[in-house]
């Protein structure tokens, strides 16, 4: 069955509509701190035939606001709702008006139970190609995971002075990558603390990876344990990509940590001075010195079609050099690697000594999640919208206290049964063989 992209409120006009209960569905020509107008479409006969009825605010200003409908005055098409609304709309808001008793929460309420009902059994298939072997930083030095937005710190990371975007501009074949830009006076720095450092102790780590700037001479990278600190050299030519570490493009010296690390942390640097934009990408702090066996997998999505989230992980395979981006070699699950659940934090546990030995190769996780729940109105699924629309709008029917009133609701009712039940008996995904589970729901 193919999928669809398609939002949330999408989904809830439609199954309002197919419930019978979308009266209007407008954009505002107006509207006070109490009332909202539409003169195209909210045209009634008569005073207060809108009494009672819901309108819900889905875009523009005011999104997100239900009100029910105290008043409605037929000779200005105007509604007056109680309480007044907290943002005032404005010609930009576009409305929902849904039929007494009919509450719009309701449908979202809906939208989540079929989500729920279907998401052991409607799987999508996922990659990732974020992990590096015995790389501490667990792939949040690749620069994908931006959760809180593309002009804050990407995931794991913490920006110190000057300001922060996420860039298409890439080293490799990822989809992101962390452009820095110092304010003209101050240095500014990205950083992250490997917080397992106390576990380090006498080992050794070098810190790969890629950097471009449009200055030569600012950018640099360090890595520290809290008493020793190795710096890479200033990158010398402007506009170009330049790998760094042990033996690459810009030095960065390998950091033997002592006996008592007070710290490990990832510095990537632009010096004081004039504004300088700087790039870095596929950042990698390799443990060198024994085997790494455990890497968090977070629950967030990632970007693009790789992801970082799984339901079920069906296989794991390694790079056959170091940048390669070729895979040959494939891991057997329950044998060469498992998942193991720490406090409700799920950890990729690599068992097999093959794998274990490698340095700086890259794995490419492939595996299977179910749809995720519909948070805001502009989310999406690949939920046939046709099951949704329909499980919505008989979920909202049978929830609504005196929705199912007269026959033709009945009727309506009942069609709408049928057709989720049919889109629902064409879904036959399930785990991939030798899958194992990751997520419990």
């Amino acid at each position: 069955m193919a999928n669809e992209s398609v939002t949330r409120v999408a989904i809830i006009e439609e199954a309002a509509r197919r419930a019978g209960v979308l009266v209007y569905s407008g954009t505002a020509t107006a509207g006070t701190a109490s009332t909202l107008a539409d003169t195209n479409v909210l045209l009634h006969a008569n005073n207060d035939d809108l009494k009672g009825m819901e309108v819900y605010i889905h875009t523009g200003t005011g999104l997100g606001q239900a009100r029910v409908i105290s008043a409605s005055t037929a000779s200005t098409s105007l509604a007056t709702v109680t309480p007044n609304w907290a943002v005032t709309p404005d010609n930009t808001s576009q409305y929902f008006v849904l039929r007494a008793p009919y509450r719009y929460q309701t449908f979202v309420d809906g939208a989540d139970d079929a989500i729920r009902r279907i998401r052991h059994r409607k799987l999508f298939s996922k990659t990732n190609e974020e992990y590096v072997a015995q790389d501490l930083l667990w792939g949040y030095g690749a620069m994908e995971r931006w959760t809180n937005g593309a002009v804050l710190a990407p995931d794991g990371w913490t920006l110190n002075g000057g300001d922060i975007a996420r860039s298409t501009t890439v080293a490799d074949r990822m989809v992101y990558s962390a452009q820095v830009t110092s304010d003209g006076t101050n240095a500014a720095t990205l950083t992250r603390q490997v917080v397992m450092f106390p576990e380090l102790h006498d080992a050794s780590v070098s810190v790969y990876g890629w950097v471009r700037a449009n200055t030569a001479s600012r950018a640099t990278i360090t890595v520290t344990d809290g008493t020793t600190t190795e710096t890479s050299a200033a990158l010398t030519t402007a506009d170009t990509w330049f790998e760094f570490g042990p033996g690459k493009d810009i030095q960065l010296n390998s950091l033997s940590m002592g006996a008592n690390p007070t710290d490990l942390t990832v510095s990537l640097n632009i010096s004081a001075g004039s504004t300088v934009i700087a790039v870095f990408d596929n950042v990698r702090c390799i443990l060198d010195s024994h085997p790494l066996e455990i890497y968090e997998l977070p629950a967030a999505a990632g970007y693009g079609s790789e992801l970082t989230s799984f339901m079920w992980l069906s296989e794991v395979w390694f790079e056959d050099a170091p940048g390669s981006w070729n895979y040959s070699h494939r891991a057997r699950p329950g044998v060469d690697y498992a998942v193991v659940d720490r406090e409700g934090t799920r950890f990729l546990w690599l068992r097999s000594p093959e794998v274990l030995s490698l340095r700086n190769h890259r794995l490419m996780l492939r595996g299977q999640e179910g749809p995720t729940r519909l948070t805001a109105d502009t989310s999406t699924t690949e939920v046939s919208a046709r099951y949704m629309a329909s499980f919505v709008a008989d979920f909202a029917m049978r929830s609504t206290r005196g929705g199912l009133t007269n026959d033709e609701d009945i009727r309506r009712n009942t069609r709408l049964v049928g057709d989720w039940q049919e889109e629902d008996r064409l879904i036959r995904d399930k785990p991939y063989s030798n899958s194992i589970r990751v997520e419990a729901h």
